[in-house]
């Protein structure tokens, strides 16, 4: 129920920040830069709990993984999966794009574990070798 994979091939083209200094944004996960179209698929087992459209992610898959994990898949061109369906890690849950609030296709993605959220970097195995 870990999610270890790298959810798409691409350049890492934004870090985590999770600093609370005042006039500080937040960004509580990693853009991953591709090309528009490019599968993403799902980074552990689970089940999704979100397919659809929210104003800064745009098409937003979540996915429940079990023992307190969740991982956000945002900007999207298109959720291939509804809310309710069984994913198997490495599986194709959306298309890459740009949708919500973004300047060109990437995907954002996150892992939250217990309501915290993690530097997705500690747990893709992709990263562990950087």
């Amino acid at each position: 129920s870990i999610p270890t994979l790298l959810p798409v091939d691409g350049v890492l083209s934004a870090d985590y920040e999770n600093q609370t200094n005042i006039g500080t944004s937040q960004h509580r996960g990693i853009d991953i830069a591709g090309n528009k179209g490019d599968l993403v698929k799902a980074s552990a087992d689970g089940v999704v709990i979100f397919s659809g459209w929210t104003f800064d992610l745009g098409n937003l898959m979540i996915i429940y993984h079990g023992n307190g994990f969740y991982t956000y898949y945002g900007h999207n061109q298109r959720c291939l999966l509804p809310r309710g369906s069984f994913v198997e890690k490495g599986d194709a849950i959306a298309m890459l794009g740009s949708t919500g609030i973004s300047s060109a296709p990437h995907l954002h993605f996150e892992i939250w574990k217990d309501g915290v959220s993690y530097d997705p970097k500690e747990f893709i195995l992709a990263f562990s070798n950087i």
